[in-house]
């Protein structure tokens, strides 16, 4: 995700707003009364939220200089609700991180990444692992 957001760093423009969102996925059914009681369910997001919680108002401080909104919620499927963002935000591209699972890992477990390409209705900006490279920096200079 630091790589995804360098990138957008250096796609940003004067005028634009950047949104960063995290979205806490469960991984624990709590339609299960024999997994997790209801009060374990709400102590384990609450943990989760308050952890990214923490973690978003350390970015929010550094992307202060620019226009931008940090959005934290816990959901059931990370993939939809990043499209559901997407649109209600209104966002002209998604930029998303790729872990870099092998073929069998993205068969098996799927691929977030694979997903929001197949699906979004913007253009997806897939940041692989290991980026070193940033995005060219925009500038008002003519080559």
């Amino acid at each position: 995700s630091r790589l995804g957001l360098e990138r957008t760093l250096g796609l940003y423009r004067d005028g634009d707003e950047i949104v960063v969102s995290s979205f806490i996925q469960r991984y624990y059914d709590v339609a299960d009364p024999t997994v997790f009681s209801t009060a374990d369910v709400s102590a384990i997001d609450e943990d989760m939220l308050k952890s990214a919680k923490e973690s978003q108002a350390m970015l929010d401080e550094l992307l202060k200089p620019i226009n931008h909104k940090c959005l934290v919620e816990t959901c059931d499927d990370v993939r939809e609700a990043i499209l559901t963002m997407a649109e209600k935000e209104k966002v002209d591209m998604i930029v998303v991180g790729s872990r870099g699972l092998s073929a069998l890992s993205r068969f098996v477990l799927g691929s977030t990444s694979q997903y929001l390409v197949n699906h979004a209705d913007v253009p997806v900006l897939v940041v692989p692992p290991g980026t070193t490279q940033h995005a060219p920096q925009n500038s008002d200079k003519k080559a």
